[in-house]
């Protein structure tokens, strides 16, 4: 999927089990989220689930369908990280409306740090969860306010920065 698709477009986070070194708490506690009772198991857009797979799935064409459904869907939202260091451990970015939300009272902001080209028994994964960070409620409803976030993070000295 990911060499048909540009990251505009789909975006992906692998929930890796924490029986495989990869793992994380956090990622257990999404794949206990989600249900997953079964591999593949995959996730579009927090809602469509899909557990096991056909032939076609190693090169992604039975999720084409779902993909192309969901091109069109227009976020409410746009995110912009405005800066970040891992020197400092920081990370800041604008929440902008691009139209109003009825009800906030639940929307929250999930800030998850992924790495890419992580081996693990001579497999490479991209876009592995390494870590999701406290939820942050939004505090903007109107189209064209802008929520600024701010949030510090822990890096651990096993992940490469070049890739997170």
């Amino acid at each position: 999927m990911l060499d048909r698709y540009d990251a505009i477009e789909f975006d992906t986070i692998t929930y890796m089990a924490s029986s495989g070194g990869l793992g994380c708490p956090d990622a257990t506690a999404r794949i206990s989220y989600y249900g997953n009772n079964g591999y593949p198991h995959l996730v579009f857009n927090g809602t469509t689930l899909i557990v096991g797979a056909g032939p076609d799935a190693v090169d992604g064409s039975q999720y084409d369908p779902i993909v192309q459904g969901q091109l069109d869907d227009a976020s409410p939202m746009r995110l912009v990280i405005t800066d970040h260091s891992f020197v400092d451990q920081t990370v800041a970015l604008d929440v902008i409306l691009v139209q109003d939300l009825p009800d906030i009272a639940q929307t929250r902001l999930r800030i998850a740090l992924i790495e890419d080209d992580c081996v693990y028994g001579g497999t490479s994964y991209d876009n592995v969860l390494r870590d999701i960070l406290p939820d942050v409620p939004l505090t903007v409803d109107q189209a064209g306010q802008v929520q600024q976030v701010g949030e510090t993070f822990a890096l651990d000295p096993g992940w490469d920065t070049a890739n997170l």
